[in-house]
């Protein structure tokens, strides 16, 4: 069989980097497989992307050279499954026609202000194909990332179940990439906590590795939140909680005993977080909470403590207001009174 002259690769080339959609791109790659995932279609490739390196158009170039590697190395389908998604997304064209104009962040959120019936996969699809528009534009780096983080922002929004715990993971994971911590040290820690956090109630994954990876997380976000202007705020607080969670668990490095006067001394500094109990009182009773449950937990109760700080949460968890969560302490009183005399 003859081989495919340059000219007919070319032809071929030039039909899929024109393709309006990654699934046209997929169509267009599996009925001219034998052209386009080649080494000679890849040089070329390589070629026209070299010949137009100061155009707005190489990002675009790049980005194709790299799809059809991937289908090369992985197959179509894996290659194509990161895209699948917008293309099965029922999008009216008008929608997509306001789309192609849009470059900037602050014209995105106006466009969703406009339309609040997407729901967060659609702004996914959308936070893409922007990228894919500003990519074409030559829009700086920071200015992708801007875009990307919103994006990922909108659909962490719409991710509520413990079965979307790894996409949180992944998304976020993504988002940290995306932070320069000199640059804006408040939202990087927030970011690590968040994924910390993901990490641990991962229903998927448990054990001794994601238990020492959550915990790295949250001591790297708290080396930045306890910086003077970072110390003593909300954020700063709920990460010293979820540190203390992290040492608690039974998965946990250590000795038992050492790890729960770890827990015990970051619930107790988190509630010197004033904002804690002024700005979220209902967390600074649950922080009271953990601290009680980690004086009854260590191994060698401490009840008295314990008590101290349940009757302390119920300063916040009152009848009127949280009525379960009110019942829910009293119980635990009792119970730690039982045990104490006992013990």
């Amino acid at each position: 069989m003859k081989d495919p002259s340059d000219e007919e690769i070319l032809d071929t080339l030039y039909s899929f980097i024109e393709a309006n959609t990654p699934l046209q791109a997929k169509q267009i790659v599996q009925v001219q497989r034998d052209l386009l995932l080649t080494r000679r279609a890849d040089e070329l490739l390589a070629q026209i992307a070299d010949k137009n390196k100061n155009s707005s158009f190489f990002p675009l170039l790049i980005e194709k050279r790299e799809f059809l590697t991937n289908c090369r190395l992985q197959g179509i389908d894996a290659a194509y499954a990161p895209y699948a998604i917008s293309d099965n997304l029922d999008i009216p064209a008008e929608i997509l026609d306001q789309l192609t104009s849009l470059g900037s962040w602050e014209e995105f959120e106006h466009f969703m202000h406009e339309h609040p019936e997407l729901d967060p996969v659609a702004a996914k699809f959308l936070s893409h194909q922007i990228t894919q528009v500003a990519k074409a534009k030559g829009m700086i780096d920071a200015s992708l990332s801007d875009i990307r983080l919103k994006a990922i922002g909108l659909e962490l929004d719409g991710l509520t179940s413990l079965k979307d715990t790894p996409r949180q993971i992944e998304l976020l994971q993504e988002a940290v990439s995306l932070v320069a911590q000199e640059s804006d040290p408040g939202l990087w820690a927030y970011l690590k906590t968040e994924l910390g956090k993901s990490i641990v109630l991962n229903p998927g994954s448990r054990g001794s590795e994601e238990t020492k990876e959550a915990t790295q997380h949250f001591q790297e976000a708290l080396e930045v939140l306890s910086e003077e202007e970072l110390s003593g705020t909300y954020q700063w607080a709920v990460t010293l909680t979820m540190l203390g969670n992290a040492y608690e668990d039974d998965f946990a490095e250590g000795d038992r005993a050492t790890n729960f006067e770890k827990a015990i001394k970051c619930y107790e500094k988190a509630l010197n977080s004033v904002a804690l109990f002024e700005e979220h009182p209902e967390d600074w009773g649950l922080a009271q909470v953990y601290l009680a449950e980690a004086y009854v937990k260590q191994p060698r109760s401490d009840y008295e403590s314990a008590i101290r700080h349940y009757q302390e949460a119920l300063r916040v968890y009152t009848r009127d207001k949280l009525p379960d969560k009110w019942a829910g302490v009293l119980c635990e009183i009792g119970q730690a009174y039982t045990n104490h005399t006992k013990s």
